[in-house]
């Protein structure tokens, strides 16, 4: 291959990259801004419902204390005990309305989150699929594995500049999860790597999981650690929805 062929063949790669994440923001920026208009729309009209509800206690109240007006007329032509009996009742009704206004507001504002993580997981899953099909549509193999070997670097790097005691292993045996086939000598430094920060040689079960799009995840008992593009692109779309 002469070395026109060979500048060719990367100046195509590198438009393949730019192609692809031109692709990728333009797609995430339009999936980001319509659940960022939709979350906004569900905060107003949560906010008008707390508003509502807090009217409604408001007139509680206010009604609580006709009723309690009421019945200090009515305590001044009873004896002792029926004085004690009308206001232990009335403090009764006022404690059963605030409860059960203040489990109304509780009930919407739980439903509201719940709604906002159903959405955040869907997105997720949307970005995910659609980023996959783009990658797979418009990157040749050697640039996904160009960007797969960047993103396991960045996890080696990552794992360097972490505090040992962030890295504490309860076991030597663990799951590899890649988005491409790792090669003997990634797999093996990343191996080094982190048994340099916990002090244990740690042996993998390796998985391969495309739907990761590019990177590693590592999985060592309850230590978990995330270097994926589907990661990265969750965090994003959650940091700009929050």
């Amino acid at each position: 291959m002469s070395l026109q062929e060979i500048l060719l063949f990367i100046g195509i790669q590198i438009i393949f990259f730019i192609v692809v994440i031109i692709g990728l923001y333009r797609l995430l920026y339009a999936e980001t801004t319509k659940e960022i208009k939709r979350l906004k729309r569900m905060n107003a009209e949560t906010a008008n419902e707390q508003e509502r509800l807090r009217a409604k206690l408001s007139r509680a109240d206010q009604d609580y204390q006709v009723r309690m007006s009421e019945a200090s007329e009515e305590a001044r032509r009873l004896s002792i005990d029926k004085i004690e009996e009308g206001e232990a009742r009335a403090k009764e009704l006022t404690i059963e309305a605030r409860a059960e206004s203040d489990r109304i507001i509780q009930s919407a504002i739980n439903g509201k989150d719940k709604i906002r993580e159903d959405i955040i997981a869907e997105f997720s899953d949307t970005i995910s699929a659609r980023s996959l099909e783009l990658i797979n549509g418009v990157m040749s193999k050697g640039v996904q594995t160009a960007l797969n070997d960047a993103f396991i670097t960045e996890v080696m790097e990552d794992l360097s500049t972490t505090d040992e005691r962030d890295v504490q292993l309860e076991q030597d045996h663990g799951v590899l999860t890649s988005a491409l086939p790792m090669s003997v000598a990634s797999r093996d430094a990343l191996i080094a790597a982190l048994a340099s920060k916990s002090g244990t040689t740690v042996s993998f079960d390796e998985t391969v999981d495309p739907s990761l799009i590019a990177g590693v995840v590592v999985t060592v008992g309850p230590f978990v650690l995330d270097g994926s593009l589907v990661a990265r692109l969750r965090d994003l779309s959650e940091s700009d929805s929050a």
